[in-house]
C-alpha cells in the first residue's frame, strides 16, 4: 500500500462500516474472509499513518498510532509508527517510553524481544541518529534512491555511501538449473523451490553437505551465477580453509561485498567491526606495546547483530537477497552464530540462506540443532553415477577413456567429481594401462602423482604457497622464496598449466581446490613447515602487512621449532587476540593467548636475547590479563581465576608491585558464579591488596578496582567486605564511569546479607537496573534481575520471582550471556521442589550442573549433590543416599553435618548421627543461611537435641516469614515457620508452635506447595488439645 497517498487511504478507510459479512459470522468462509479483510484494514491504517508522518506536522499521526497500538498491541509496526510520531513531535522521552512499553508487553505476553526495526529505532533515539527520523518523516523522493545518500554521522563508512540504482525484479522466477554441473538436477530443483519460498517470505535455510571434492562449491558458484539473472542480490561468504584467518572472515567478505552495492547508511556505525575491520584496538603498528583490553562487550555484540539483521531485512525488502556461505565446517563460532541468527530472525523476509559443509570435519551439532527448528532443506551431495562420470571424463580428459577405465575410476573414486578430474589428468599423462595398473588409493595420492611431474623448483614454490594458505599474495611468495622473482613466477605458471592453481584476482594465486593444498602440506616434515612459516612471517613483516592474524599464525607455528621467532609470535598473538575480542570472538582470543603463553614458557631466553629490550614479565602479565577478560566473557570463572592467580604470582615472584596492581585489576567484569570455593576467603589476596592500597600511588579508577577486589577476597560474612564494597562504590561514583559504578554495585549486592538486609539489596538492584538500562550494560541488567528475584523469594512473592527470572533468562538469550544462562537454569528447581514435583526438580538440577560444568564454573558438582540430597529429604528418602551424604560431609567438613546426621538417623544409626551432628559448623550469614539453619533445625528435632534446638531457635526466629533456601534461588526446603514450630514443640512451647504452624501453612499456599501445607496441617492436628 506504499504506492497510495494519504488521501486515497483515508477515503478507503472511511468506507469501512464494521466487521465484514457480519450476517454470516458463523460460516467458516466468512471467518477467514473477515480475517483477511481485517488484516488489509490494519495494513491500510499503518500505511496512512506512515503517510501522515511525511506531512508537515508528524504530531497529527500520534492519536492514530496510539489507537492502533490499543487495538492491536502485539503488532510491532503500530508501536514503531507511534514512536516515530512522538519523536518527530519533539517528544523523544515519550518515544522511548513507548518503545520500552512494547518491549515489556512482548516479553510478558509472548516471551520474545522486539524485532530488529524496533530495536534499531530505540538505539536511534538514544544516540540521536536523526537521519532515521528524517527518512520516516520527510516526503518521499520521486525517484528510487539507495538506503543512504551520505556518510553516517557516527563515523566513517567502510565504503562510499552513494545512491545505487536497484535492478528490476522479474515478476516470475525462472527455475534454477544445474547448468554445466552433472548429476545435480534434483539438488537444483530443491534450490529453486527454496528460492521461491524465500521470495514469498517463507524462508528456510538450505544445508548443502558432502565430502571434499564432491562439488559443494561448484553448486554455490552456479547458484551465484544464476540468481542475479532473476533479480536477486547475491553476496557470498567464504570461510577460510586455512588456519590464521581473522574471526568472522566469511562475514567480512560477505558484508563488504554487499556494502559495495548497497551502502549500510545508518547501520554503518554498529557494523564497523565487519565493515572496517582494521579500525579499533588492533589497528596501527601491530608491534607497538601491549594493547588496552578491547571492549567487545555483549551490548556491542548485540547491537552489531541487530544492525546486521535490520540492514539485511531492509535490503531484502527492496530486492530478494541470497547469502551463500561456503565451508561452514571451517567457520569460527561467531561466523556460525551470525548465520544461525539470520536463519532464525529473517524467516519472513525474502532472504535465501545456503551453507555448505563437510559433515565429519567439525562439531556442528549445536548449530545444526538450532537450524533444525527452521525445517531446513538438507541436500547431501553424492558421487556421480557411471554414465555421469563418463560424461565428466569426456569433458576433462584430453584423450578418450574406455568403459573399463571409467568403471575402474568410478569404483575407486566413489564418483567424486574432483577425484575423477584429477585421475583423468593423471591418466592422460601416463596412459590408460599404466594408470590403471596402479590407481592411487585416494585423491591426495592422485595429486601427489601429478605434482611429482613438475620441476623441483616449482614443487618448492607450491609447497611454500601451501603453507601460506589456499589463497596467497604473489608478492608474499616472492619475498619468502629462496629463488628470484622470475623463477617464482615460472613455478606459478607451471602450477597453473597443470591445473593445480588459478588467479582469482590481480596479484593473487589460489589452489583450485583445498585438497591440492592438503596434499602438498601433508608431505612436509614438522621442521620444514615451521621454517616455512618463519619465512612467510618475515615476508609479511617486510611488506608491512597489517594482517595480525596471519602474522600471529605464522610466527606461532614457527616458534614451535625456532626460538628466534618467539618474540614476534607472542607480540603478534597479543595483537591478534585483542582484534578477536573486538570482533566478539573470545574463544579465538583465548586460543591465541594460550599459544602465546606456551611460547613464552618454552623460550624464555628468546626475550632476554631480543634485539629490542622486551619486558618479558610485563608481556606475560598482559597476556594473562587479556586471558582473564576472555574467560570471564565465556563464563569460564575457574579458568579466569587460574589465569589471574598466575599473573599475581608472576608479579610477586619478580617483586613487581606495578604488575601486581595490573593483575588484580584485570577482573573488571561481573560474574554470575562463585569466584572461589563457597564460604572461604583469600587471605593472601587480602594481604596483597591491603598493602597495595596503602603503599602505592594509584589513580582513582585503579584504586576503585582494587577495593572491589578486596571486598570480594574477604569472606561474605566478614563485615569488612561490605564496608570495603561501599568505599569502592563511593569512589566509582566520583570517577563517574557507568561500567565501573555498575561493577561496584554488583559487588556490594553480592556481599550484602541476602535475608536480613533483603530490602537494601532490592534498592541496590533497582539502582543497578536503571544504570544498566541507561548505559546498555546487559550483564549488569542480568545481575539486577537475578537480585530482584532473590529479594522476591525472600518476600514470598512467587509471581515476581518468576517475572524477574524470566527477564533474566531473556537477557541471557538475547545477549548470549553463557555463564549467566547456566546459573539461570536453576530457576526450574525451586518451584518444582515447592510443588512436590521432585523428579522434575532433580532433572533440572542435572541440566543446570551440566551447563555449569561446560562453562568451567567452580565446583558446580558440590551444589548439585547438595540439591539432590535436599530433594531426597523432601521425598523422605534420605536412607537411600547415606553414602552421598557422608561423602559430601567429609569433603566439606563440617558444612554438611546436618544432612549426614539426617541420613544416619534415617537408617537408624542414632549414636553416629549425634556424633556427626555435634561437629556441625556455625552457619554463615550468606545466601544459604536459612537453608543450612533449617537443616540444622530438622536434625535437632529428629535427634531430640534440646540444647541444639535452644541454640538454633533464636537464629531462625528473625527469618520466620521465609522459606528455607529461597534466597539462593537454587533450592527450597520448607517454610522456616515449620521448623520453628517443631523446635518450639521440642522445647515444650505448644502455643508458640501452633502460631508457627499456622504461619507455615499460609506461606505454603503462597508457594503453591500442597506437601508443605499438608505438613503444617498435620503438625497442627497433632498438637495437644
Amino acid at each position: 500500500m506504499k504506492g497510495y497517498d494519504g488521501g486515497v487511504l483515508e477515503e478507503a478507510l472511511g468506507l469501512w462500516a464494521g466487521p465484514a459479512y457480519a450476517e454470516f459470522a458463523d460460516e467458516t468462509w466468512a471467518v477467514n474472509e473477515n480475517a483477511r479483510l481485517g488484516e488489509l484494514r490494519y495494513a491500510a491504517r499503518e500505511a496512512l499513518l506512515a503517510a501522515r508522518l511525511r506531512g508537515p506536522d508528524p504530531a497529527v499521526a500520534v492519536a492514530g498510532a496510539e489507537a492502533l497500538t490499543r487495538d492491536q498491541p502485539l503488532r510491532e509496526e503500530g508501536w514503531r509508527l507511534l514512536a516515530l510520531a512522538l519523536w518527530g513531535s519533539g517528544r523523544q522521552g515519550d518515544a522511548l517510553a513507548a518503545l520500552r512499553r512494547v518491549r515489556t508487553l512482548l516479553g510478558e505476553e509472548l516471551g520474545v524481544d522486539p524485532g530488529p526495526q524496533l530495536l534499531d529505532l530505540e538505539q536511534a533515539v538514544l544516540r540521536q541518529r536523526h537521519e532515521v527520523l528524517h527518512r520516516a518523516t520527510r516526503p518521499t523522493a520521486p525517484e528510487p534512491a539507495a538506503l543512504a545518500t551520505g556518510p553516517s554521522p557516527h563515523g566513517p563508512a567502510a565504503v562510499p555511501v552513494t545512491a545505487v540504482p536497484w535492478t528490476a525484479v522479474p515478476s516470475t522466477a525462472t527455475p534454477l538449473t544445474a547448468g554445466p554441473l552433472l548429476g545435480r538436477n534434483a539438488e537444483f530443483a530443491e534450490l529453486s523451490a527454496a528460492a521461491a519460498r524465500a521470495r514469498l517470505g517463507e524462508a528456510r535455510p538450505v544445508l548443502l553437505s558432502g565430502e571434499g571434492g564432491i562439488g559443494k562449491s561448484s553448486v554455490l558458484e552456479e547458484l551465484e551465477r544464476q540468481l542475479p539473472q532473476q533479480g536477486w542480490l547475491v553476496a557470498t561468504g567464504h570461510c577460510p580453509e586455512t588456519e590464521g584467518a581473522p574471526p568472522c572472515w566469511a562475514w567480512l567478505d560477505l558484508v563488504r561485498t554487499l556494502a559495495a552495492t548497497v551502502p549500510p547508511g545508518p547501520y554503518a556505525a554498529d557494523l564497523a567491526p565487519l565493515l572496517m575491520p582494521d579500525v579499533g584496538p588492533a589497528a596501527g603498528d601491530p608491534k607497538k606495546g601491549p594493547p588496552a583490553v578491547a571492549d567487545g562487550s555483549p551490548a556491542q555484540r548485540f547491537r552489531l547483530h541487530h544492525a546486521l539483521l535490520a540492514w539485511l531485512e531492509t535490503v531484502a525488502a527492496r530486492r530478494p537477497l541470497a547469502l551463500p556461505l561456503d565451508d561452514l565446517h571451517q567457520a569460527d563460532q561467531e561466523t556460525i552464530e551470525l548465520f544461525v541468527l539470520c536463519a532464525e530472525r529473517l524467516r519472513r523476509s525474502p532472504v535465501l540462506l545456503v551453507a555448505s559443509y563437510r559433515p565429519h570435519e567439525a562439531d556442528l551439532a549445536g548449530p545444526l540443532a538450532r537450524l533444525a527448528r527452521r525445517s531446513p532443506s538438507r541436500l547431501a551431495l553424492r558421487g556421480l553415477s557411471t554414465p555421469q562420470a563418463q560424461r565428466l571424463l569426456e569433458r576433462s580428459c584430453p584423450v578418450p577413456v574406455s568403459d573399463r577405465a571409467t568403471a575402474a575410476l568410478v569404483e575407486r573414486t566413489g564418483g567424486n567429481p574432483f577425484y575423477l578430474r584429477e585421475s583423468s589428468r593423471l591418466l592422460a599423462v601416463e596412459g590408460e594401462e599404466a594408470a590403471l595398473a596402479q590407481v592411487p588409493q585416494g585423491v591426495l595420492d592422485v595429486i601427489r602423482c601429478r605434482v611429482g611431474r613438475l620441476e623441483p623448483a616449482a614443487i618448492s614454490v607450491l609447497r611454500l604457497m601451501a603453507v601460506a594458505g589456499r589463497q596467497t599474495r604473489v608478492d608474499v611468495l616472492v619475498a619468502a622464496a629462496d629463488i628470484d622473482e622470475g623463477q617464482v613466477l615460472d613455478a606459478l605458471d607451471a602450477g597453473a598449466a597443470a591445473g593445480l592453481l588459478e588467479e582469482p584476482g590481480s596479484g593473487l594465486v589460489r589452489f583450485c581446490h583445498a585438497l591440492v593444498r592438503d596434499a602438498l602440506v601433508a608431505d612436509l616434515t614438522r621442521l620444514r613447515r615451521a621454517r616455512t612459516h618463519s619465512r612467510l612471517g618475515r615476508s609479511l613483516e617486510a611488506l608491512a602487512s597489517d594482517d595480525v592474524s596471519a602474522l600471529a599464525h605464522h610466527f606461532l607455528r614457527a616458534a614451535t621449532v625456532t626460538p628466534a621467532d618467539a618474540e614476534a609470535a607472542v607480540t603478534y598473538a597479543l595483537r591478534a587476540a585483542d582484534q578477536a575480542i573486538h570482533r566478539y570472538a573470545p574463544r579465538n582470543a583465548e586460543l591465541l593467548l594460550e599459544q602465546a603463553l606456551d611460547c613464552l614458557t618454552r623460550h624464555p631466553t628468546a626475550f632476554a636475547e631480543a634485539e629490542a629490550e622486551v619486558d618479558a614479565v610485563a608481556l606475560e602479565v598482559s597476556l594473562l590479563r587479556l586471558l582473564v577478560h576472555c574467560r570471564i566473557r565465556l563464563g569460564a570463572i575457574t579458568g579466569a581465576r587460574l589465569a589471574r592467580s598466575r599473573a599475581v604470582e608472576l608479579a610477586r615472584t619478580n617483586g613487581r608491585d606495578d604488575l601486581m596492581v595490573k593483575a588484580y585489576s584485570s577482573w573488571a567484569e561481573p560474574t554470575s558464579w562463585l569466584a572461589r570455593n563457597y564460604g572461604t576467603s583469600d587471605p593472601v589476596a587480602v594481604a596483597d591488596l591491603e598493602r597495595l592500597l596503602d603503599g602505592a600511588f594509584l589513580d582513582p579508577r585503579t584504586r576503585c578496582l582494587l577495593l572491589d577486589q578486596l571486598a570480594g577476597a574477604r569472606a561474605t560474612v566478614d563485615h569488612r567486605a561490605a564496608r570495603t564494597a561501599r568505599q569502592a562504590l563511593a569512589l566509582a561514583r566520583e570517577v563517574g564511569e557507568p561500567r565501573l559504578t555498575a561493577l561496584t554495585l554488583a559487588s556490594l549486592i553480592r556481599v550484602t546479607d541476602f535475608e536480613h538486609r533483603a530490602e537494601e539489596r532490592w534498592d541496590l538492584s533497582q539502582e543497578l537496573a536503571a544504570l544498566a538500562e541507561t548505559h546498555d550494560l546487559p550483564e549488569h541488567a542480568w545481575v539486577a534481575e537475578y537480585t530482584a528475584a532473590s529479594v522476591a523469594a525472600v518476600r514470598n512473592d512467587v509471581p515476581a520471582v518468576r517475572s524477574h527470572l524470566a527477564r533474566a533468562d531473556r537477557l541471557t538469550h538475547a545477549y548470549d550471556l553463557g555463564g549467566a544462562g547456566a546459573v539461570g537454569m536453576f530457576k526450574d528447581v525451586m518451584p518444582a521442589m515447592a510443588e512436590g514435583r521432585f523428579d522434575a526438580a532433580e532433572q533440572a538440577v542435572g541440566e543446570a550442573v551440566e551447563a555449569l560444568c561446560a562453562q568451567g564454573a567452580l565446583a558446580p558438582e558440590a551444589l548439585g549433590s547438595f540439591a539432590v540430597l535436599c530433594i531426597r529429604l523432601g521425598q523422605g528418602r534420605m536412607a537411600e543416599v547415606l553414602p552421598q551424604a557422608l561423602a559430601l560431609s567429609e569433603e566439606y567438613r563440617p558444612l554438611h553435618a546436618a544432612l549426614a546426621a539426617l541420613a544416619l538417623h534415617a537408617v537408624g544409626e542414632q549414636g553416629r548421627a549425634r556424633e556427626v551432628f555435634a561437629q556441625r559448623a556455625t552457619v554463615r550469614r550468606d545466601f544459604c543461611f536459612s537453608a543450612f539453619l533449617t537443616l540444622d533445625a530438622m536434625a535437632a528435632v529428629a535427634l531430640r537435641d534440646r540444647a541444639a534446638a535452644a541454640e538454633i531457635h533464636p537464629l531462625l526466629l528473625p527469618l520466620r516469614d521465609l522459606v528455607g533456601g529461597a534466597a539462593s534461588l537454587c533450592v527450597v526446603l520448607r517454610p522456616v515457620a515449620q521448623s520453628l514450630g517443631e523446635l518450639a514443640l521440642l522445647m515444650d512451647r505448644p502455643q508458640e508452635a501452633a502460631s508457627h504452624f499456622h504461619h507455615a501453612r499460609r506461606i505454603a499456599h503462597r508457594w503453591n506447595s500442597p506437601h508443605w501445607a499438608a505438613a503444617a496441617a498435620d503438625a497442627l492436628a497433632a498438637l495437644p488439645t
